[in-house]
């Protein structure tokens, strides 16, 4: 059994459906505290391609103040026009690409659903991405599970819930966890340290670590396999 455990994203790259794809089961890390001043904060943007390069769509956010942390799941979206917003940006930059007709009045009827809750968009943005993509993972939730937060112990203690036998870790999970533990509990870690490579684009050039967004309206149906191919896993 493998098991992928990210925090919920907004939008998210394609790194992100390839370690969905490549697990059994995918866990959003939807009750821990959020640090919205992080510069590695995707929760609530992402980037698409623009002609002039790659530009931020950012969901606003309701906050207390700057010192008040809420976790991931208590975050409210800011009841303006951003919708709008995004939909005519995305509509602007992709409106000539070879499959946006194919997607666009779906994003667009999410995107004005009322939204008050910014897991429960992107819970129902990323479940559209992933149908399309054919990914049929099973999704989870770490709110569902009655686990105690212990920093150091909590995404093993996930992982020993849905019986993993191999946990699919970012990159820089080496820098936080504790591997022998996993090892005691029989669980490989295989970091997935993905690396997009280069596939059509309706701007010169090429910019990598864009929202799943650019590669469905570029290339339709080959999605799944140009993110497949970006595919890296180290020991």
């Amino acid at each position: 059994m493998k098991v992928t455990i990210m925090q919920p994203a907004y939008l998210p790259w394609l790194g992100y459906f390839d370690r969905i794809e490549m697990s059994d089961i995918m866990i959003y890390l939807d009750d821990v505290f959020l640090d919205t001043n992080s510069k590695t904060n995707f929760i609530n943007r992402n980037k698409i391609n623009t002609a002039q390069g790659p530009i931020w769509l950012t969901v606003p956010i309701k906050r207390k103040n700057s010192f008040s942390l809420k976790k991931i799941k208590e975050y409210e979206v800011v009841q303006d026009n951003w919708m709008k917003k995004h939909l005519k940006t995305i509509d602007f930059n992709y409106k000539n690409t070879e499959y946006f007709n194919l997607y666009y009045d779906q994003l667009k009827e999410i995107y004005y659903s009322d939204w008050d809750n910014l897991v429960d968009l992107i819970y129902r943005l990323n479940n559209f991405f992933l149908n399309i993509l054919n990914i049929n993972t099973e999704i989870h939730k770490a709110s569902e599970f009655n686990i105690e937060e212990v920093k150091n112990d909590y995404i093993l203690n996930l992982c020993k819930e849905k019986k993993a036998e191999k946990y699919i870790s970012g990159i820089f999970g080496k820098n936080y966890l504790n591997q022998e533990q996993f090892e005691k509990e029989k669980i490989q870690i295989l970091f997935h340290d993905y690396l997009p490579l280069k596939y059509r684009q309706n701007f010169k050039g090429f910019s990598p670590y864009l929202s799943v967004l650019d590669v469905l309206f570029n290339c339709g149906p080959d999605s799944l396999e140009i993110i497949k191919s970006g595919r890296n896993i180290k020991l």
